[in-house]
């Protein structure tokens, strides 16, 4: 069985794998020079693998597709195709990473163990055109390609500069449905951060769709000059229902309720300094500065002149500031894409049902995972499902 693989990433590296490990002939092609150069990005450079809380609520678009796909190949299985290549794993909280702690050390065995099973590895290779006719036959910049079936891994519209930029056109040509894309696990863009550009600090924030609470996530946020950032940011715009529209409360002291932190800024008046320094030694320097502008006191009035009206006031700014999105930081700084290629077009084994021996795989199909090694065990999954049913005759 002749296999050609379109995409050297994660699942296109776990597709020719499981193809290879079961007696198929595999191309594997990569339109850039070098494999893998998104997998080196993934993880701070340490490269999440999975999370020990997988769970198809974990992600969005098709649930019931990823549902069926993880009974198939899961979080066990995943560690045992690891353990299998000579990555063991290593947990941190509920993330796992591979013991090196490297993602250069993924990416390097992984190409190890392709080269070993017998994987031709072809780079600066792009796919232009799939065509069918008895059999498949893959045309690219490089020469054509025949085959008798084709794993489509090129990836989604994220990060582009390091993966295949999502060749959706592979597909669609071929008859397949492309749903609206938009950037996920991206910084946003809104107003009123300048103040605060820079900053860091723990808080809780809420997104709202037309007063619809969407998620809620709790993490370090990051203020910039163009809007907000961090951990809780991104997974946030992993449930993002589009690129504006919504709306970000933020608390940023949620380990304090209302009424509680009322009582403790009522205190703070008896303090016998000038506004300015009135959070000294309770809220970073930037926040309470922010606050104390928004609140539209004078820095220079004593503390003891704060009113009860002023003091509701900045319990609202710091348990509930608000901040309107209008957009996002773009493909270039997504991780990953949300929408894609219909998953209603292909079975249970990522098999085209229009067309049989032609497979997708990964991130340009309409599903995508929260943050935490959740997108990358999509990719495996996906890839060692599709690997394993195309190497059958």
């Amino acid at each position: 069985m002749k296999i050609t693989v379109i995409g050297a990433g994660a699942a296109g590296f776990a597709a020719s794998i499981a193809a290879a490990e079961t007696g198929a002939e595999v191309v594997l092609l990569e339109r850039n020079d070098r494999a893998l150069k998104k997998l080196l990005s993934t993880g701070n450079g340490r490269c999440k693998l999975s999370n020990v809380k997988l769970d198809a609520k974990r992600y969005h678009g098709d649930i019931r597709f990823v549902e069926s796909a993880f009974n198939k190949f899961g979080l066990k299985d995943t560690i045992m195709f690891f353990q299998n290549m000579g990555i063991p794993m290593k947990r941190e909280g509920d993330k796992l990473f591979p013991y090196s702690l490297q993602a250069a050390s993924v990416s390097d065995m992984l190409r190890l163990y392709a080269e070993d099973k017998g994987i031709r590895l072809c780079t600066g290779v792009e796919a232009k055109k799939i065509k069918t006719d008895k059999g498949f036959t893959v045309i690219t910049n490089q020469g054509n390609f025949a085959c008798d079936k084709v794993i489509v891994a090129v990836g989604g519209k994220a990060a582009s500069q390091l993966s295949g930029g999502g060749a959706y056109h592979l597909l669609t040509a071929l008859g397949h449905s492309k749903g609206a894309l938009m950037p996920a696990l991206v910084p946003v863009k809104t107003e009123g951060t300048k103040a605060l550009a820079g900053t860091k600090t723990d808080a809780s924030i809420a997104m709202y769709d037309k007063d619809r609470l969407i998620a809620k996530e709790n993490g370090e946020l990051l203020f910039t000059e163009y809007g907000l950032s961090g951990p809780p940011i991104l997974q946030l715009t992993a449930a993002m229902p589009r690129e504006s529209g919504c709306e970000l409360v933020v608390d940023l002291l949620p380990e304090f309720d209302s009424k509680h932190l009322l009582a403790i800024l009522d205190a703070r008046t008896k303090l016998c300094v000038p506004i300015e320094k009135y959070f000294t030694g309770f809220l970073k320097k930037t926040i309470g500065q922010a606050v104390i502008k928004d609140a539209g006191l004078k820095n220079t009035a004593p503390a003891s002149s704060i009113s009860r009206a002023d003091l509701v006031r900045m319990v609202s700014l710091i348990k509930e500031r608000k901040y309107k999105i209008t957009g996002t930081q773009g493909w270039q700084q997504a991780q990953v894409t949300a929408g894609g290629i219909d998953t209603r077009e292909f079975d249970e084994y990522m098999q085209s049902r229009k067309i049989p021996g032609l497979y997708a795989v990964g991130e340009m199909l309409n599903i995508h995972g929260d943050c935490g090694g959740f997108n990358l065990q999509w990719a495996w999954t996906s890839g060692v499902i599709a690997g394993r049913h195309a190497s059958q005759k």
